[in-house]
Parts: C-alpha cells; sequence; structure tokens
C-alpha cells in the first residue's frame, strides 16, 4: 500500500515538474508529452515505450532527466504488464549519478532505486553508465539478503553431507 502510494506521489510530482520544463529540444519534449498522455489514458506500456525512445535519443536535458525518472517509475508500477525491477534500478541510478540532477529529485532517485532492488532488480553498470549508487551504511537491499542466505543455505547443505558421510556406517 506505502509503495502504491509512493510510486504515485512520484508521478504526480514529476507530471509536475515536466509540464513546467524549459525548452528543450523537441525530440525528448515530444516524446515526454506522449508519454505523458499514454499515462493519463492508463496505458503504462505505452508510456514506457515512449520514455524508452527518449532515452536511447542521445539528447540531454531536463526533459530527459525526467524521462528517466518517470521510467524508473513506469518500470515499477503494478499496472505494467512488463515490470522490471532491474531497468528501474538502472534508470533511477543513471539520474542518481547525473550530477545536474535537482537536489529532492536526487532524494527520490534514490528511493526508487532502493525500491527497485527490494523488488528483486539487479542492475547492470555499464546500463547506469557508471558505477552504481552506494546505498547508506548498512542498508541492504532485500535481493542482496537473498542471495546471502542462498549462500548460507548452501554451505549448510554441503556441511550436512559432509556430517551424513561421516556418520554413514562402514560396511
Amino acid at each position: 500500500m506505502r509503495c502504491r502510494a509512493f510510486v504515485s506521489g512520484a508521478v504526480l510530482l514529476l507530471l509536475a515538474c515536466t509540464r513546467t520544463g524549459g525548452g528543450e529540444a523537441p525530440n525528448p519534449r515530444a516524446g515526454m508529452t506522449a508519454a505523458l498522455a499514454a499515462l493519463d489514458r492508463g496505458d503504462v506500456e505505452t508510456a514506457a515505450a515512449d520514455l524508452e525512445r527518449v532515452l536511447s535519443s542521445g539528447a540531454k536535458g531536463t526533459d530527459v532527466q525526467h524521462a528517466t525518472l518517470l521510467g524508473a517509475v513506469l518500470y515499477l508500477h503494478p499496472r505494467n504488464p512488463k515490470r522490471n525491477p532491474d531497468r528501474a534500478a538502472e534508470l533511477a541510478a543513471r539520474y542518481v549519478t547525473d550530477p545536474d540532477a535537482g537536489l529532492g529529485e536526487t532524494e527520490l532517485g534514490m528511493a526508487l532505486f532502493e525500491l527497485a532492488l527490494d523488488m528483486g532488480g539487479n542492475p547492470r553498470p555499464e546500463a547506469v553508465g557508471g558505477p552504481l549508487p552506494k546505498l547508506p551504511g548498512g542498508v541492504r537491499s532485500n535481493a542482496e539478503r537473498i542471495r546471502q542466505l542462498e549462500a548460507q543455505i548452501q554451505r549448510l547443505q554441503q556441511e550436512l553431507a559432509r556430517i551424513r558421510q561421516t556418520l554413514k556406517p562402514q560396511p
């Protein structure tokens, strides 16, 4: 329930930011306009595809920054049939590591990054264009905790097999 409220709030913030932005190149602006229109219709999948076109255009500017952040939201969106925590984490990480990102929006990007990791996202540094953001000290994602627990289970299973072999009656 809190995740849904957070995602809704993030979308509203981005809608407000995008609709008040300055005069960037027409291609990213047109892509963002198409994505927002699709989102207004409830077509999350088309909105994500429109944003991917903006992101792959190689353009720079505020519209592309907002497309990056909104893309992270859409790849976590419950109504997106192609929900992808990996891609959401990559886009959020790209936004967080952007030196031109706004101060309050950087925290929003970091929260989206952590949510994507908690949903099992496994971002690739090469998709981010550099190193992944560091989580605050002591914070681990659910995916990281799961990997650590799986490794521990495997070690315990190996130890159990060794003990069983030792206790096996000798002929």
